[in-house]
């Protein structure tokens, strides 16, 4: 479930959720993504076996994806650019898929 990050009534009010708040629930909103996505792609058994069911590897890093993901679902966030990918397989660099959000070009 998608949690909304409480900005306030007015520029530092004191209504809106605190910093750390706010990023706990971007951590837990990525999380949900990754499991959403994940969830919809096929698995194979040898992936399952090796990670928890719960654990999503995430990268972040001064540019684009430079190696394979580890994991279907995987998050890598290019600190440099403002840019997050999300894997679609293991196999290549190539898995991973650019995330657009709406209003971006």
């Amino acid at each position: 479930m998608i949690e909304w990050i409480k900005t306030g009534q007015a520029e530092d009010d004191g209504t809106g959720d605190t910093l750390r708040n706010a990023f706990e629930k971007i951590n837990r909103n990525f999380e949900e993504l990754a499991f959403s996505i994940a969830r919809r792609a096929p698995m194979d058994q040898s992936d399952s076996a090796v990670w928890p069911a719960d654990f999503v590897p995430r990268y972040i890093e001064q540019g684009a994806p430079t190696r394979n993901p580890q994991r279907l679902g995987a998050l890598w966030v290019d600190a440099k650019n403002g840019e997050i990918y999300i894997a679609r397989g293991t196999a290549s660099v190539e898995d991973w898929r650019k995330v657009l959000f709406a209003g971006d070009a």
